[in-house]
């Protein structure tokens, strides 16, 4: 589904997370993969749009759980592409670190092995680490540590685009925090969401819940002034 000019969020893949497709002039860029059972779908979609799967030039991660890198070692495999992360987020990605529960719950601690199973992730090399302000293939980079230490936001200014992982959430039409059991700092969530609602964007895509098409600025910083 388009939901800005040559920007798509990928359909077909399991709904657990999102995933999003750039069409750049020189290559495509994706945005997250879903979990590990997405890869197909994500290659299905470049495909019905035209695309071999070569085309993919970079795989940009907002973060490093597994419903959203689960499909990266397959595209990488597959498409050659680069894998763009936050440098604090690296060693995750890589396998390096193991993304745990901060604040867990009975029902945390009663499924982890079924997330275990069905969101599994390989290790993948991140070829390129960036920072807060970095610019990488056309996308401006925004830290936006809390869930994550190293969250980042993704930002296309020309478009009006900013892609915002786990940031926050969208269910329901109503804007939410992270998940706290997989929240590391919950206060620096809440500063990251007041920072993302400086930034000028006109179209907001979440991890989790249907993007928001228009004044998605004003709606992020309604909800970032109640917070």
């Amino acid at each position: 589904m388009e939901i800005a000019p040559n920007v798509h969020q990928i359909e077909g893949i399991p709904p657990v997370s999102n995933a999003y497709l750039v069409v750049a002039n020189d290559g495509l860029i994706l945005i997250d993969t879903g979990i590990a059972w997405a890869a197909k779908a994500v290659l299905a979609y470049i495909r019905r749009l035209g695309f071999e799967p070569s085309a993919v030039k970079a795989i940009c991660i907002t973060h490093g759980d597994g419903d959203h890198i689960g499909g990266l070692h397959a595209l990488v495999r597959q498409t050659g592409a680069a894998v763009v992360a936050h440098q604090a987020e690296v060693a995750l990605v890589e396998g390096r670190e193991v993304r745990r529960p901060t604040n867990p719950s009975w029902a945390d601690r009663l499924t982890a092995p079924l997330v275990r199973v069905f969101m599994p992730s390989r290790p993948t090399p991140v070829s390129h680490p960036v920072a807060d302000g970095d610019s990488v293939f056309g996308l401006e980079v925004i830290h936006t540590p809390g869930h994550s230490p190293g969250s980042a936001c993704y930002r296309l200014p020309a478009q009006g685009v900013l892609f915002v992982g786990d940031a926050m959430t969208h269910f329901g039409g109503r804007l939410a925090l992270p998940l706290k059991s997989y929240t590391t700092d919950m206060a620096q969530a809440i500063r990251s969401i007041q920072r993302i609602a400086q930034y000028d964007f006109e179209v907001c895509g979440f991890g989790h819940g249907p993007a928001l098409l228009r004044d998605a600025r004003a709606v992020v910083a309604d909800f970032a002034a109640r917070l």
